[in-house]
């Protein structure tokens, strides 16, 4: 497994939280916190079934711009 870890500055309130859930949701693979205090996403998956690219697409048509701040294998 695979966690990644991102900061999404635009990431304020939790209808912004909601925008990027219901694109994550679309992707069973993964699981998910969204931290609207510390403005991150932290993302569980399995890089053997997914790779994270297709991941960072949802969160772009979301409509958000982020950072990776730190990837770790588990």
């Amino acid at each position: 497994m695979t966690v990644v870890k991102i900061h999404v500055p635009e990431l304020t309130c939790s209808s912004c939280a909601m925008a990027i859930e219901k694109k994550l949701t679309k992707i069973p693979e993964i699981k998910f916190q969204i931290g609207i205090v510390t403005r991150t996403v932290k993302i569980t998956y399995d890089e053997t079934v997914l790779n994270k690219e297709t991941i960072f697409q949802q969160i772009k048509k979301a409509g958000y711009d982020f950072d990776e701040v730190e990837t770790k294998q588990l």
